[in-house]
């Protein structure tokens, strides 16, 4: 499906955005067409230089978006393999009734397209469809090993985990930052909150546009509405955290999955987050929360949060208040160590097959660790 002609010297514009890119391919290509192969190529080498080369790319771009995104498009949206272009320069595929977000060209490409399979939109058109997903990065890291020891984007840290993930899953909690999961994959999302819940203080100080379509809402203590054994995978992204009991999930979720299938967690990494002057929640701690669950207990996860996070001055009555409302926050403090006790104990409860945990090496990833159980 690629097309090599319209797509040469695209190394060089890999500092440029996607639609740059597609609509760069597509000018080259004319211009080799004609004749002017090597006026392309000295082009493109001043535009990636800047100067002269910058603005006339400037001008070449906004004559494309005005001829090809006029306002009034209206196309049939196909679900499958046709990816569309909108006025805001987006790229999206429309896969399981979830609109996909492509970010950058390298994925693009990928995934198998060049640039004359893509199709002009109205973002109109895809505006009410659901956000799914972005596409998986193209990554150059062959082992995870390796991605640690070099790769600061968590993000693609997170996809390269995943990317051996096929079949139907879902994922907790995924907000507004769902993880990229590969194209093959169907996920259903879960959440305890309501967009209105969350909107309310759930994610303190962050956007709450862009957040996935859910489709059932329960706790990952619970998952009444999931079958047993049905799911090829389960996705929990700083969720684990936040939950009351985190031994009772991590078993629910073994029942709800297939022989085989990964449950992957992200948590978040204690000492380098805003959680840093709060001890470690202990074994003891949580295997308590599982046996004795406890309405006291939990109210001080509240007090200690209002205190030693948010540095509440009447961090008494916050405190107090949260847990009456039963208000989303880090309920428990995790260092990889610590998290992998309790691992262990779910070892002694559940067969599962293999356990994975690893730490980034880089400097600006250290503020989470991921947790790969296969069951």
């Amino acid at each position: 499906m690629k097309s090599t002609e319209s797509l040469c010297y695209t190394t060089w514009l890999a500092d440029m955005s996607y639609l740059h890119v597609i609509v760069a391919g597509r000018f080259m290509a004319y211009l080799k067409q004609h004749g002017f192969a090597a006026t392309a190529k000295l082009c493109f080498k001043k535009i990636r230089g800047g100067g002269v080369g910058y603005l006339l790319k400037q001008i070449m771009f906004s004559r494309y978006l005005k001829r090809n995104t006029r306002d009034g498009i209206s196309v049939t949206v196909i679900e499958g393999n046709v990816p569309y272009v909108t006025e805001d320069h987006a790229v999206f595929i429309v896969q399981f009734g979830h609109k996909r977000l492509f970010l950058t060209v390298d994925d693009l490409f990928l995934a198998g397209y060049s640039a004359k399979d893509i199709t002009p939109i109205a973002f109109d058109c895809i505006r009410d469809l659901p956000t799914g997903p972005c596409m998986p990065r193209k990554h150059k890291y062959k082992h995870l090993q390796t991605a640690l020891e070099r790769e600061e984007n968590t993000d693609l840290i997170r996809q390269i985990w995943v990317s051996g993930f096929s079949g139907t899953g879902y994922e907790i909690g995924a907000g507004n930052r769902p993880t990229s999961v590969p194209s093959g994959c169907h996920v259903t999302y879960i959440d305890a909150f309501t967009f209105d819940e969350a909107a309310d203080g759930s994610f303190i100080g962050k956007a709450n546009e862009g957040f996935v379509s859910v489709s059932i809402y329960d706790t990952a203590e619970n998952l009444k509405a999931v079958p047993a054994a049905s799911s090829n995978f389960f996705i929990l992204c700083h969720v684990i955290e936040h939950l009351p009991d985190p031994i009772r999930a991590i078993r629910t979720i073994y029942s709800k999955l297939k022989v085989g299938g990964p449950l992957f967690m992200v948590v978040p990494w204690g000492a380098y987050t805003f959680d840093r002057h709060r001890p470690n929640t202990s074994l003891h701690h949580v295997v308590a929360d599982y046996m004795l669950p406890s309405s006291d207990r939990n109210l001080e996860h509240y007090l200690e949060f209002c205190d030693l996070a948010a540095h509440k001055e009447d961090w008494v009555s916050e405190g107090e208040k949260s847990h009456q409302r039963s208000r989303d926050t880090h309920l428990h403090v995790f260092s990889p160590e610590s998290f992998r006790s309790i691992i262990d104990f779910c070892c002694t409860l559940d067969k599962w097959s293999s356990i994975q945990i690893a730490c980034p090496y880089h400097k600006e990833a250290l503020q989470e660790f991921c947790v790969l159980m296969v069951k």
